[in-house]
């Protein structure tokens, strides 16, 4: 089972086991979580890894040997997956950076240019396509003249 499937599986069971309503694309997993879920859902997952259920590199078992390692990173695992996973999410889309912008973020000057900065933070707040299409091109004007 892929680490994605997993943490939904165990998000979902442990809702249901505890006789929460939870309806995947449309509610929030993390809305409805409380320290104790997440607990569990962390410790179910901590026991999948480990029974070898649940895909793991070679090179990240050797790394996650440890239990205390290995519930550091599930626990961070889980976090990533209740924010990108739209089943866990509430059906919210995350947004990828456009590939004209990765080309150049090794560029000091760029990334911290306010102007830019500005501008990627409209564009992030716009619903509207059109205008994330608008903002986008001002986008790639100012990393093209910056990269002059």
């Amino acid at each position: 089972m892929t680490q994605k499937d997993a943490v939904f599986s165990a998000v979902s069971q442990i809702l249901a086991s505890n006789n929460i309503s939870f309806t995947a694309n449309s509610t929030n997993a993390t809305s409805v979580l409380n320290r104790e879920l997440r607990a569990q859902i962390n410790t179910r997952l901590v026991a999948d890894f480990q029974s070898g259920s649940v895909e793991l590199s070679d090179d990240a078992k050797n790394k996650l040997n440890d239990t205390a390692e290995l519930r550091a990173y599930i626990s961070g695992l889980v976090s990533n997956w209740l924010r990108k996973d739209p089943r866990l999410n509430g059906g919210t889309v995350i947004a990828t950076t456009s590939s004209s912008s990765s080309n150049v973020r090794g560029n000091k000057s760029i990334k911290s240019d306010p102007q830019l900065q500005a501008l990627r933070k409209l564009a992030q707040s716009q619903v509207e396509p059109s205008k994330r299409l608008e903002i986008q091109a001002h986008i790639d004007r100012r990393i093209a003249e910056l990269s002059e």
